[in-house]
């Protein structure tokens, strides 16, 4: 029997069966807390797989008189639109009329905490207020105007990823229709800054420069269009930038000073001391997500007044705003009153009278009758305007009171036979030309209380008279003889012409503040195009203050005297023959 202690070998003489010492007991816990660990690992990444925001989800929540999921069809119809693009391009947008979604989002906190459960990594918000005008239509006519702020967030970490700006404005018969398609084209201007802002998300960009061949291949669209893009609007702003160059480069008689950004479509009203009264037509590009073509995105065209600056400076709030100032509007010589006449869609046309501080009032709606060119009188107390029985007709011209809208006065073919031209001569007399029947064509003063007329200066040898002015206080007529070359001046106290030769076909003449000099357009038989020019009354000297290889037009004196403001205009470089661009442009004075 051999005896051995612990550490040994316990047991007994090799002829007896060995008995085995029983194995030490395994402490289990440790193995247990390994594998409880592994469990709650694997329970929370399955509960991260299905909790965890989905990258390419977007939850868009714009009100429109309520969410869509309150009932609102507008706000229910933007939702739709935009949803239908951004799942074109590869995204998962949160679909309108989602039971399921709109269950959470009525039962939300928040929209965040509605994005959470929805799984949304990127949410839209905003709020759209669509203003609705009834115009004054035979059957009806209703305006939309939609102007808003939304703003686009990351879901996870509340950052702020764009904030899209929305501008848009339809016109239907029917106001339901007219709404749905302001809406409609409100969400197809949210998708064009949305989703290459959301493209641009880190998060995002990992999974277009990934390789998982097949989430690529469902972001393909999404790629295309952001590099197109971005590719066209490069493009656009170096055609925009090479324009300004050229234009600048380009002229002869000196640097021009613009008022206007290079692609503006500005229309030059008047020049006072507070600054330029301007019609704007703006338009925005946009590119389409459908089409993957650069469209133009027209803005209600406004009037307003532009203060002086250095730079180019957006209007103040516009006096009007509407679809189409027709021809240029006026203003009295106060600055106080504007007259334009608005074109209502193309179904009537408004004359409209704006006054300091006050929204614009309508004179007179004719939905048949064609007016046009209104003129503010001196004291503002009275609004001259053409006025057509249709299309083709002759021109007539009527005088309305401009607080009543009686008119005061009508020239027509009788009375007057054809009006090629007015201005006002003062407050009380305007400027027109005319061939009244039974009497010479010429250039006559006439009467607004009585009509009485008066010949001022007479057509001789059918040398056509054009664009007539008077200098402010009356003292002095001009008027163009285009096929002359000439302006004639007539000094109404003498009665004596002078004609004063300016080497070409004089328009749009206008005075300077001390009557001493015209400013005009100016077509030389070497230019191809309407050039700037200035003559002096007293010695018949002619200076042309530009000369460059595009139109400039409808010149005007600053309030001083020391400047010239005109319109430059060149072919949009960007939608060519389509639109063309008018910046307002200062010379100084000779």
């Amino acid at each position: 029997m051999v005896d051995r202690t612990e550490g040994g070998v316990d047991g007994t003489s090799g002829d007896e069966p060995s008995a085995l010492a029983p194995l030490p007991k395994r402490r289990l816990w440790p193995v247990a807390l390994v594998l409880l660990a592994l469990g709650a690992a694997g329970s929370w990444f399955a509960y991260r797989q299905v909790t965890a925001p989905e990258p390419l989800r977007v939850l868009i929540v714009v009100e429109i008189d309520g969410t869509w999921w309150e009932g609102s069809r507008s706000a229910a119809l933007f939702t739709d639109e935009a949803a239908e693009l951004l799942a074109g391009l590869g995204f998962d947008p949160v679909r309108g009329g989602d039971p399921q979604a709109a269950q959470i989002l009525e039962d939300a906190e928040s929209v965040r905490d509605a994005a959470r459960k929805l799984r949304a990594a990127f949410i839209v918000t905003g709020r759209l207020e669509p203003a609705v005008t009834d115009l004054p239509v035979d059957e009806g006519f209703v305006e939309v105007a939609i102007d808003a702020q939304t703003r686009i967030e990351h879901g996870a970490t509340g950052s702020i990823v764009a904030t899209p700006e929305l501008h848009t404005f339809s016109g239907a018969k029917e106001r339901e229709r007219a709404v749905t398609f302001a809406v409609q084209s409100a969400a197809r201007h949210l998708v064009d800054q949305a989703a290459p802002a959301i493209a641009a998300h880190p998060d995002v960009a990992a999974l277009l420069d990934g390789r998982d061949a097949k989430l690529l291949d469902r972001l393909a669209p999404l790629k295309t269009y952001v590099a197109a893009r971005q590719a066209t609007l490069e493009d656009a702003t170096k055609g925009y930038a090479e324009l300004d160059a050229t234009r600048r480069q380009g002229e002869q008689r000196g640097p021009l000073t613009f008022h206007s950004p290079v692609d503006a479509d500005d229309r030059l009203v008047a020049v006072r001391e507070r600054g330029l009264l301007v019609a704007t037509a703006d338009v925005r590009p946009f590119f389409s997500a459908s089409s993957l073509e650069l469209l133009r995105s027209e803005a209600l065209e406004t009037v307003g007044w532009r203060p002086l600056a250095d730079e180019p400076t957006p209007i103040g709030t516009p006096l009007w705003r509407g679809y189409n100032a027709f021809t240029y509007p006026s203003v009295s010589r106060d600055g106080r009153r504007v007259a334009l006449v608005e074109d209502l869609y193309g179904w009537a046309r408004s004359l409209v009278i704006v006054d300091d501080g006050n929204p614009p009032r309508r004179l007179r709606t004719e939905p048949t009758r064609r007016l046009s060119e209104p003129r503010v009188s001196p004291d503002g107390a009275h609004v001259a305007v053409i006025d057509r029985a249709c299309r083709q007709c002759a021109k007539e011209l009527s005088i309305v009171d401009a607080e009543t809208g009686t008119e005061t006065l009508h020239l027509g073919e009788r009375e007057a036979g054809v009006i090629d031209g007015f201005a006002w001569l003062d407050r009380s007399r305007l400027l027109v030309l005319m061939a009244p029947e039974g009497d010479q064509a010429g250039l006559y003063a006439i009467q607004i209380a009585s009509g009485r007329r008066s010949a001022l200066v007479l057509v001789e040898d059918a040398t056509p008279l054009r664009d007539p002015v008077a200098n402010r206080d009356a003292s002095v007529v001009a008027v163009s003889k285009p096929t002359r070359r000439t302006i004639a001046t007539l000094d109404m106290q003498s009665n004596d012409v002078t004609e004063h030769l300016v080497g070409g076909a004089a328009t749009a003449l206008s005075f300077a503040p001390d009557g001493r000099k015209l400013v005009f357009e100016l077509k030389t038989p070497e230019s191809r195009h309407l050039e700037i020019a200035t003559l002096k009354l007293d010695g018949s000297e002619v200076t042309l203050l530009t000369s460059n290889d595009a139109a400039d037009r409808h010149p005007l004196f600053s309030a001083d005297g020391a400047t010239v403001f005109f319109e430059a205009r060149d072919t949009d470089p960007v939608f060519g023959s389509k639109r063309a661009v008018a910046r307002i442009a200062a010379v100084p004075a000779p």
